[in-house]
């Protein structure tokens, strides 16, 4: 395979590959395994195509621009307020996410809790949004390959391990519509990644420049479906050992794990978060300074301070977090890549496809402002 290629993979499959990950098992638990994998294989082919129509948009221009130039050209000028807030409140809430989610693994292992893991935490990654950009590209590796490497050191222990009882392949009896529809937002946040496809766009580009072409389309789909495999095997690892019931962060329910492994997993888990945390602050800092142009105290503090203060407004429950990021901000993003598309290609055969994805994304906006509001 070629080398460009496989980076590609990499890059979006790294990307995608966070947070959303612990809120998986939960949701497989609650609607049933089979379900679940359905759900998975589901979202994965709709985001592959999603991230086609979007590296389409890319390729369109005759340079690499970004998310807020294709906006400004292919949506009404009335929404491009509308986009700004979508993308500074997903990337806020993506912070959040993380500070929601790091007392569970301080308390998993060393059964600590309380406001000082969050906030020392919080303190040791704000200080980074002073670091320049451009060093932190070994955080983003470092951190997906620690979510990783935890999730093949939980599917160890699950192949060694007696399997759980508590297994439930499907849901006791049918699926309500509440159930049906709790999966979309936590998934829709697992899949996200659109900021990486166009480093993947880019990488194309320089491939064909010199010579050494690669499928982009392949790509972009490989780097869709190896979250999804990595996906399967830690659903399937965490249920198989939480023989009580699977916790909403996914940890708590690991009573099977050894001592030494829960260290070993909180410490691999603290780097996976930390190292997302701060690549995160840093670009939301530049969103504010590069695109938006507010003044560096702005830039610098906003993405310092919004993220605990809503954490002090009560927004502290992981999954509650998870649904809103991903139902609310990251459905809405999704909407604007397929509207953009559309607009950009009035004559594409593919075009009554796209509504597929437009209709999930609206109902998964609807149903999370309804649970929010609520």
């Amino acid at each position: 395979m070629n080398v460009r290629s496989i980076l590609g993979i990499s890059l979006l499959s790294g990307t995608i590959i966070g947070a959303g990950t612990f809120s998986l098992p939960y949701i497989f638990s609650q609607i049933g395994i089979f379900a679940g994998f359905i759900y998975l294989l589901f979202f994965a082919c709709m985001y592959i195509g999603v991230y086609f129509m979007y590296s389409s948009l890319l390729l369109k221009e005759k340079e690499q621009h970004d998310f807020f130039f294709l906006a400004k050209k292919h949506l009404p000028a009335y929404m491009l307020p509308v986009v700004v807030v979508t993308t500074i409140g997903g990337l806020i809430f993506g912070l959040l996410t993380y500070l929601t989610l790091i007392p569970s693994f301080i308390s998993f292992a060393f059964g600590i809790e309380g406001w000082a893991v969050i906030f020392l935490f919080w303190i040791v990654c704000s200080v980074f949004v002073f670091v320049r950009v451009d060093a932190l590209g070994w955080a983003e590796f470092l951190g997906t390959a620690s979510i990783v490497g935890a999730i093949f050191f939980i599917a160890i222990f699950a192949c060694v391990t007696s399997p759980s009882s508590n297994v439930q392949f499907s849901h006791r009896g049918m699926l309500s519509l509440p159930l049906f529809l709790i999966p979309f937002g936590p998934i829709l946040f697992s899949f996200s990644g659109r900021s990486a496809v166009s480093q993947v766009v880019k990488t194309w580009r320089e491939g064909k420049s010199e010579k050494e072409p690669f499928s982009l389309r392949k790509t972009i789909a490989g780097g869709v479906i190896l979250p999804a495999v990595v996906y399967g095997v830690f659903v399937l690892a965490v249920i198989f050992l939480s023989p009580h019931s699977v916790s909403e962060d996914a940890l708590s329910g690991l009573v099977l794990l050894p001592l030494y492994a829960k260290i070993i997993l909180a410490a691999v888990g603290f780097l996976a978060l930390w190292t997302s945390y701060i690549v995160l602050i840093n670009n939301v800092k530049d969103i504010f300074l590069r695109d938006m142009h507010f003044s560096r105290i702005v830039s610098f503090g906003a993405p310092i301070i919004l993220p605990p203060l809503l954490l002090l407004l009560g927004l502290d429950n992981f999954m509650e977090v998870i649904g809103i990021t991903g139902g609310i901000f990251v459905a809405l993003e999704g909407l604007f890549i397929v509207w953009m598309w559309l607009r950009a290609f009035p004559h594409h055969a593919l075009r009554r496809y796209a509504y597929v994805p437009a209709g999930i994304f609206i109902v998964s906006f609807l149903y999370a402002c309804t649970e929010f509001l609520i």
